[in-house]
Order: C-alpha cells, then sequence, then structure tokens
C-alpha cells in the first residue's frame, strides 16, 4: 500500500524546514510529496526544492486562490492508494506514515482516518478556541473530527464520492466566504457507506486559527454545507 502526502502552501516558507523535518524522520516514507503553492510572494516554491533529492517530491503552482483549490489539485496529482493531507505548519509524529499504511491494511472499507492534533501555540485564547471548535464541530459532525491538517484518506474512495470539485460550486451557490474543506470533507465520508476512524497514533502538532471573524464565518459554513447536505 502506497501514501501520498499533499502540503498546500501560501507565503508559509518559514514553517517549511520543520515540516519536512518530520518528513524525512518517519519510520517509513511516504511514497511521494506534492508540494502545491498557492501564489506565495515569500519564495516558498523555490525554497522547497531543496529537498527533491531526499524525497519523491512533486511541486505544482495552484493559480486560483484558496486552500480548496489547492488540496483539490494536489489530490487530483496523487498516485498513491492513500493521500495523507497536512499543512505545512504541521509537524506529524515519527510513525505518521507507517500508523495509516496499518489501519488500512486491517480495514479495506475504511474510507478516512482522521487523527489528533495538537496547537503548538498554546495561549488562553487558543484553548478557549480549541474547546469551543471540538463541541461544536464534533456536535454537527457526529464526532467524526476530520482536519486537513492531519488526516489520510482512501484515494479511490475520494474519487468515487467526487472528491471536493462539490465544493468549488457550493462555495459560489451559497456564498460562502470560509473555505470549508474540512467541514465538507467530513460530511463527504459521514454520508458514504464506508467506514471512519479517529486514531490516537495519527498525531501532528500544528499552529491554530484564532482569528475570530474567520472562526464566525467557519460556523456560518459548517452550518450552510451541513444543511445542503441534508436538502
Amino acid at each position: 500500500m502506497t501514501l501520498s502526502v499533499v502540503i498546500p502552501c501560501f507565503n508559509d516558507r518559514h514553517f517549511i524546514d520543520t515540516c519536512f523535518k518530520a518528513i524525512l524522520e518517519q519510520s517509513e516514507l511516504p511514497d511521494e510529496v506534492i508540494f502545491v503553492d498557492n501564489n506565495s510572494t515569500d519564495g516558498s516554491y523555490l525554497y522547497v526544492r531543496r529537498y527533491s533529492k531526499k524525497l519523491n517530491l512533486i511541486l505544482v503552482k495552484e493559480k486560483d486562490q484558496g486552500i480548496e483549490y489547492a488540496r483539490k489539485t494536489g489530490y487530483s496529482l496523487a498516485s498513491s492508494d492513500l493521500i495523507g493531507t497536512i499543512d505545512v505548519d504541521s509537524i506529524i509524529a515519527p510513525n505518521w506514515v507507517e500508523t495509516a499504511k496499518k489501519e488500512f491494511d486491517k480495514n479495506k472499507n475504511l474510507a478516512c482516518l482522521a487523527g489528533r492534533c495538537y496547537f503548538r501555540d498554546k495561549s488562553f485564547l487558543t484553548n478557549i478556541f480549541v474547546f469551543i471548535n471540538f463541541i461544536s464541530y464534533g456536535t454537527f459532525r457526529r464526532m467524526f473530527q476530520y482536519w486537513g491538517c492531519n488526516a489520510v484518506f482512501s484515494r479511490r474512495i475520494y474519487t468515487e464520492l467526487g472528491g471536493l470539485g462539490g465544493l468549488v460550486s457550493m462555495r459560489k451557490k451559497l456564498n460562502m466566504r470560509y473555505a470549508g474543506d474540512d467541514i465538507y470533507m467530513s460530511e463527504l465520508f459521514i454520508k458514504s457507506k464506508y467506514d471512519l476512524k479517529i486514531s490516537i497514533g495519527l498525531f501532528a502538532k500544528t499552529i491554530a486559527d484564532t482569528d475570530l471573524r474567520r472562526y464566525i464565518d467557519s460556523i456560518i459554513t459548517l452550518l450552510k454545507i451541513k444543511f445542503a447536505f441534508n436538502a
């Protein structure tokens, strides 16, 4: 079983080294790493090339601005059985790839494996944000917590379910300001006939987005996507 890691990036050059250091320290290296530059102006695209000799690195530019476009492009280029999705500020655990492959080997009906996220910026505001986020998102997502910064899913099942293509048209139709890729993917898998699992072993450290306006937009987006899937 093979695994591709997809990493979207927009002006996050300062996170690249820590992200790729964690990938290189894996007990089992990913079969390919797809780095999607989303119109960065800080030299991220050129800087990440230094890792092309150590990993099977695929570099691509996505001109349409937005993380949903970057992820969609990265997923479409993946050639492995499994697609691992992280952010450039994610620091994955040393056995991340190995853990994912073992879980999917054990269950051929598994569509998505979600993991734990540890937020490195442990401020009071971050703790409040995480608490509210887990309660609200967990309630609406039936306690399946999918994070684009730390998840692995079956490429075959993702393709069968239509992927992120529906989100692009949904955003325009519902006038959503927040990308909503995490929310959309959660609903996509929840509504399927396939199994879902949250794994303690699939662990990543990341940075919390505590912008209040974006958080409010994310809740509105969650409700819009939820109602759209149930319509």
